[in-house]
Formats: C-alpha cells, sequence, structure tokens
C-alpha cells in the first residue's frame, strides 16, 4: 500500500465559478496517484464545461438529474461506485486543498487499524481570502478512537471534524453501505463519520489540509 489509489469524488451544482479551482488544487497534488468522479446534480450554468477543459485522463465526469441536498449521500454514492481506489474523500465543488494534503495523509493508512484521517481547515471567502480556521480543541488520543468507539462520547456532544479534511479507508466505507444520509438531515459526513468510529481509529493530523469556502451560493 505504498501508492495506493485515492479515489476523490465531487458532487456539483451550479459551481462553475469555483469548480476550475477545486480541481486545480487536486493537479497540484504532490501525490499523483488519484481518480477524480465529478458527479454533476443537474447544473444550468457552466459547470459542465469547465470540468469537460481539463485534459487530464484522471478526472471523469459525469450528470444526474438534480437530487438536491437532501440526497447528497446518494449522489456521492453514485461517484463512489464509478471508483476503485484503496481511499476514498470527497472534494467540494467549491472548496480547494493545498498540494501536499494526499501526500501527508496516505502514509496514515499503512496502520490497518486506522479507518479515517482528517486536519485542521481554513475557512475563506469568494476571493480566496482566510476568514478563520477550524480545529478540534479536544484531547487527541480521545478524538483518535482510541480504544475503536471511544470518540463517540465526544461526537455525541459535537461534529469536529472538519469534513473537507477526511480521508477514508474504502473497505470500511463500503462495510457501512458507502456515505450516510438518514431522512432529513443536511449532510452526510456526521452519520458516515459515527458509523466509521465503530469500526476501527482515527487519526488527526495537525496541518490545514482544505480550505472551506464560505458563500451564498455554497449549499
Amino acid at each position: 500500500m505504498s501508492k495506493p489509489l485515492v479515489s476523490v469524488i465531487t458532487p456539483a451544482y451550479n459551481h462553475g465559478r469555483y469548480i476550475g479551482q477545486s480541481i486545480q488544487s487536486l493537479l497540484a497534488q504532490t501525490y499523483p496517484n488519484w481518480e477524480l468522479v465529478v458527479v454533476d446534480d443537474g447544473s444550468t450554468d457552466h459547470t459542465a464545461d469547465v470540468v469537460q477543459s481539463f485534459g487530464d485522463p484522471r478526472i471523469r465526469y459525469c450528470y444526474q438529474e438534480n437530487r438536491g441536498v437532501r440526497e447528497l449521500a446518494a449522489t456521492i454514492n453514485a461517484g463512489l461506485r464509478q471508483t476503485s481506489g484503496e481511499l476514498v474523500t470527497m472534494l467540494p465543488s467549491d472548496d480547494t486543498w493545498p498540494n501536499y494534503r494526499l501526500e501527508k495523509q496516505v502514509p496514515v493508512f499503512q496502520d490497518r487499524n486506522v479507518v479515517l484521517c482528517f486536519g485542521r481547515q481554513f475557512l475563506i471567502d469568494e476571493n480566496h481570502n482566510i476568514l478563520g480556521e477550524v480545529r478540534p480543541r479536544v484531547d487527541k488520543r480521545e478524538i483518535e478512537n482510541r480504544p475503536v468507539g471511544s470518540v463517540l462520547h465526544r461526537m455525541f456532544l459535537e461534529n469536529f471534524i472538519p469534513q473537507p479534511t477526511v480521508l477514508i479507508r474504502r473497505e470500511t466505507l463500503d462495510q457501512i453501505g458507502g456515505y450516510l444520509q438518514p431522512a432529513g438531515l443536511l449532510a452526510e459526513d456526521y452519520p458516515t463519520q459515527m458509523a466509521l468510529a465503530l469500526l476501527g481509529e482515527f487519526r488527526y493530523l495537525d496541518l490545514p489540509l482544505a480550505n472551506y469556502r464560505m458563500h451564498r451560493a455554497q449549499m
């Protein structure tokens, strides 16, 4: 597992203004063994044109009729079914990554006990200006889920894991049935991470691993 394939899934809806920057940040990664599937959830802007303008064979585009935020997990899982990597992550269509992200996270999974790795994230505005930073402020051993399942005590109190920084072992993600989103919940990260907490340890890297963009059209 020295250079495992990382599957990157990008659900997109009318983010033509930002998705090019997202993909550029993936292309800039110092870790090259990745594949990207963009699942366009019925965009009516130029999202498709931007994605298809990249000539990299690692990038694939697929279109579906709009399902919306209430079915976000289903959209992500549609992309997941088209991938084959040992590790899986999401790249939101309006966010970006520092170029070292995958290079820093992939080696963590040499430890077979680890099912999920995450880190800090910056908050940015429409023009990529930094607005702030998100980092967990709890005991490192607790948030690394040792022993397995112990992190749930903290997770019931708060969702402290920045989703854009999360990298997951594919084997365990498949074990829970892919990304999870109970009816009525507008996010898939929280329930998915809680289910994974029952299957293995987490690892926290004290590094900024994503830039989460704040803007009016982010949902």
